[in-house]
């Protein structure tokens, strides 16, 4: 039997933490507690100096941006292509058509090569992005232009 999803809400595993109404500050806290742990049992690199949580609030919401700097190992050059980049096995195109090392106009004068994430950069990208999204819900539905979000914001890891 079809199931209509639409208007249902996504909540985070630990979304219940925080008072319902919690400022993007107060839910930056909880996520720097959570990084410290991770950083304790081995999840991930570095030390908290290694992580910057940052908290904004304007006019129609609040945002919290996660970046992680300073470690070594999470970027290199591109090859032109991604090896196992949906788990089937396969080699991919790395997306951008100006990649001096394999794009579609790599022989242009304006092709470059560039930086792209190594498995374990990756791997940190994705940890960061669940514990920002383990106190967010989503209710969003385009259809009607709707954008429900506790909070917005992102994940990223820093260019060396």
């Amino acid at each position: 039997m079809y199931e209509n999803t639409m208007y249902q809400r996504h909540y985070g595993a630990k979304y219940a933490e925080p008072a319902k109404y919690a400022s993007a500050a107060d839910i930056a806290k909880l996520i720097r507690l959570d990084i410290k742990a991770a950083i304790a049992d081995g999840s991930l690199p570095g030390t908290t100096k290694n992580y910057s949580v940052r908290s904004r609030s304007y006019s129609g919401g609040q945002a919290i941006d996660i970046e992680a700097k300073g470690l070594d190992g999470l970027w290199q050059q591109c090859p032109g292509y991604i090896e196992d980049k949906y788990g089937t096995g396969g080699i991919y195109s790395c997306g951008n058509v100006w990649c001096k090392a394999g794009g579609e106009y790599k022989d242009s004068p304006s092709a470059q090569y560039h930086q792209i994430l190594t498995a374990q950069g990756g791997k940190i990208k994705n940890l960061l992005q669940a514990i920002h999204d383990a106190y967010n819900h989503d209710g969003s539905d385009s259809m009607v232009d709707y954008f429900d979000k506790r909070f917005w914001g992102c994940a990223n890891i820093g260019r060396p």
